[in-house]
């Protein structure tokens, strides 16, 4: 793990006001001159210790399309708002058949084309996980450190969410539906 240590550069980008998560990811990506892509949240929750082995698992299943997502062991968030993520987590599941256990879960390691062959809307985020198996990507979960907020606050409340959630769950079961289920990441490529 060590010598991936060594092999990874680090480009921060930083936007000019707040344009939310999906905005900043893409930002990020268009940004980048790689092909692989690293995304972790900005509030510090996320621990960029777990990014090496993370490439690690990427790097062994970079000959198929890959997401390597993290599943956040001992999660730090409030009571409050686990009980909201379960509740999201068991509609993901019924709706759209998602088994992975934590879609909301900001670190992630993915090809840059697989995230320009998913059409962009605001909250993709959200559904990567979903929006990756679509496009025949294999989603690893690989389980991560969690950490108590380090800065910001989060901008929605349980509530909040729930509403912008609403919308978001028929945009990805429209997008889903008018996508053929044998599509080829390959195609994309040509």
């Amino acid at each position: 793990m060590e010598e991936i240590s060594k092999k990874i550069k680090i480009i921060v980008v930083n936007n000019d006001e707040n344009v939310g998560q999906s905005y900043s990811i893409l930002n990020g990506v268009l940004s980048s001159k790689f092909d692989t892509i690293v995304t972790l949240d900005g509030d510090g929750q996320n621990d960029p210790k777990d990014i090496p082995k993370m490439i690690e698992v990427y790097n062994k299943n970079k000959n198929k399309l890959v997401l390597v997502a993290g599943i956040r062991s001992k999660r730090k968030d409030s009571l409050n708002k686990r009980f909201a993520s379960r509740i999201a987590k068991l509609i993901r599941k019924i709706l759209f058949l998602d088994e992975h256990p934590d879609s909301g879960c900001g670190i992630r390691v993915f090809n840059k084309d697989l995230y320009f062959s998913i059409p962009f809307f605001n909250h993709m985020h959200r559904f990567f996980t979903v929006l990756a198996k679509r496009y025949n990507a294999d989603v690893i979960g690989v389980n991560v450190n969690h950490r108590e907020r380090l800065q910001g606050q989060s901008k929605y409340t349980n509530f909040g969410r729930a509403l912008v959630g609403i919308s978001d769950v028929l945009g990805v079961l429209w997008l889903l539906k008018r996508n053929p289920e044998d599509i080829s990441f390959e195609e994309f490529k040509k």
